[in-house]
């Protein structure tokens, strides 16, 4: 009956690693995720559908972006209520754009705007990205110009401070929500030597207002695991407690 059970979790374990190798695919090609890959990752999709302008005007713009300026700095200690913080390194091109456009005092011609995505270390080919903005321009999100291109809706975008992006949880991508997701798994480690495990991390997340993201028990395990293998994270051998740090040699990889 145990080796029946193993085996079971262990097919579980490569169910849900398959579904989020799946999504960082869809991730890639920009696409939404369909629902058979929202149910079985329990995740559900946060989007907000853009109000039209009635003026059709362009809205009030932020700093220029043009030469590398981001947004002012604001600081962790005035993300609004209800707001969260990602890493740049972590988002997707697409979030990232729309949010440099959104720092901009004008439009920005696509070589441009593929220079200040690259020098916040997210990489995107040229083509891929004028793919990208067709399709956000077809859902009224950005706009063109002679000039370049400019978002619509700035309020839409998250706001750049440094290293990170901050904003309501809706102007973020699932990929983007799941790396603050395994950022907060991995400081709650950090902060307890002890250990936690896979359920009790998923009911602290899922009880944390401040989170933002989804938290399931399947996601948690599936960050987890994918932590473990980064060497950041590892389960105490003999037990189902999770600790902060490498796993030693003598342990297994999550099982």
């Amino acid at each position: 009956m145990i080796e029946k059970e193993t085996l079971a979790l262990e097919s579980l374990a490569v169910l849900m690693k398959d579904a989020e190798h799946c999504r960082m695919l869809f991730d890639d090609a920009h696409m939404d995720y369909p629902a058979p890959l929202r149910r079985m990752l329990g995740i559900s999709i946060m989007t907000a559908t853009p109000r039209v302008d009635e003026g059709g005007g362009p809205l009030e713009q932020g700093t220029s972006a043009g030469n590398g300026a981001e947004a002012p700095p604001t600081g962790p200690e005035r993300i609004g209520p209800g707001q969260i913080s990602v890493p740049i390194a972590q988002m997707t091109p697409q979030t990232l754009a729309l949010a440099i456009l959104a720092a901009s005092d004008g439009p920005l011609p696509v070589k441009t705007l593929l220079h200040e995505i690259g020098a916040r270390g997210v990489k995107v080919r040229e083509n891929s990205l004028a793919n990208m903005m067709s399709r956000l321009a077809g859902r009224n999100l950005i706009r063109r110009s002679k000039e370049g291109w400019s978002v619509t809706f700035p309020e839409k975008a998250p706001k750049l401070n440094g290293t990170r992006a901050y904003g309501e949880p809706e102007v973020f991508t699932v990929h983007e929500l799941a790396a603050r997701r395994r950022e907060v798994l991995e400081e709650m480690l950090s902060l307890t030597p002890g250990g936690l495990r896979a359920t009790d991390i998923a009911d602290k997340l899922a009880n944390d207002p401040a989170l933002g993201t989804p938290a399931s028990l399947d996601l948690v395990k599936t960050d987890l695991k994918g932590l473990q293998e980064a060497g950041k994270v590892h389960r105490r051998e003999g037990s189902r407690q999770w600790v902060s740090g490498p796993k030693e040699e003598h342990e297994t990889l999550f099982k």
